[in-house]
């Protein structure tokens, strides 16, 4: 016996950004709103002799972000909700640029400019910083770390490369129900752009996107604050690109034959004290299991209209197709045993304006 299904859209993960709430919209001067402090990061320093000087701060990925601070009688500055990106920050005295350096900001973390000593550039590569202005335990990563590191393309799989972290048992949501320093899978919180994603119903899980989308991702172990609430294992939050002043695009294929996988195997029924006729039996038949899977995504970004409107457009698709034995009620022997055929498609898109 055959049975078939049609396909069908799966959008029980899937995350459309749409809303009101989810879009962005940056005009002439002004910056742009986020849901929440827990969506951006602070940079802070010295710059010397106060007389004359002023820090301004300009987005390199942040399109249209502008902002001047003046130091305090102590040369010192500081700015607070900056959105995550690359940042090029400048040391304006009586109007001449006397300094420049490009720093990139991270979600829930604090960034040093000073600008007290002079100039001494070191090169090489960065192993690791420490960040003396908050408790946060866990770690961060940006778009450009991950497109580095050789892991799957979703979120769960880059939770697992913050310590403590495991992936869940597969009968309770697997690598989308992680586990935090040993707490229960349904104690995490989950936050894209400021917004709870977390399954409402049970806790377990969360709403995804295009990962093409994702700007940042910070994972949290312990020590943060109380604007992340209704978790105590760990908080998992999201941050998605925006357009910028450059047209950007890009495109990934993935693909997962069934050929790279090893041939599952069959069930059996197990020696028993006594003797059986079905000991030894083949209880249900797997080896012939097949599953292939492919994801293709896209994005583009860029200026609608140079300084004041951006665009940002993610989209990805993932068909998977499974084919084996059917078994109900795990009864071998019931007339709806037989053989199966799934299609299963998962769609993602997020749109930012």
């Amino acid at each position: 016996m055959k049975i078939t299904g049609p396909s069908r859209f799966n959008w029980r993960r899937t995350a459309v950004a749409l809303a009101a709430g989810s879009v962005v919209l940056a005009m002439g001067g002004f910056n742009a709103a986020y849901a929440q402090s827990n969506t951006t990061g602070t940079l802070y320093g010295e710059v010397g002799a106060t007389a004359g000087a002023k820090i301004l701060i300009e987005g390199v990925t942040v399109g249209g972000f502008r902002r001047e601070v003046t130091p305090d009688a102590t040369g010192k500055y500081q700015v607070l909700s900056l959105p995550a990106g690359e940042y090029k920050v400048s040391l304006i005295r009586n109007g001449s640029l006397e300094r420049a350096e490009t720093v990139a900001v991270s979600i829930g973390q604090s960034r040093e400019v000073s600008f007290t000593v002079a100039r001494i550039e070191i090169t090489g590569r960065l192993i690791s910083r420490i960040d003396v202005g908050n408790t946060n335990q866990g770690a961060a990563f940006s778009a450009r770390e991950l497109d580095r590191l050789p892991i799957a393309r979703d979120i769960a799989s880059v939770i697992q490369l913050a310590p403590s972290t495991v992936a869940g048992d597969p009968r309770y949501g697997g690598k989308n129900a992680p586990s935090f320093g040993g707490a229960s899978a349904s104690e995490n919180s989950y936050y894209i752009n400021g917004f709870p994603v977390t399954n409402p119903l049970t806790q377990v899980g969360f709403s995804s996107l295009p990962f093409g989308a994702v700007s940042q991702t910070q994972i949290l172990t312990g020590g943060y604050g109380a604007e992340f609430g209704r978790s105590t294992g760990g908080v998992v939050n999201v941050t998605t690109k925006s357009g910028t002043d450059n047209w950007e695009a890009g495109v990934a294929i993935s693909w997962e034959p069934n050929s790279f996988r090893d041939a599952p195997r069959n069930l059996v029924y197990p020696k028993v004290t006594n003797a059986s006729s079905r000991e030894g039996q083949v209880r249900q038949w797997f080896q012939d299991n097949t599953r292939n899977s492919v994801t293709t995504s896209a994005y583009v970004g860029g200026p609608l209209i140079k300084d004041k409107l951006y665009m940002f457009v993610a989209a990805e698709e993932t068909q998977t197709r499974f084919s084996g034995t059917r078994v109900v009620d795990n009864d071998p022997t019931s007339a709806t045993v037989g053989w199966q055929e799934r299609k299963l498609t998962q769609p993602k898109l997020l749109a930012k304006f």
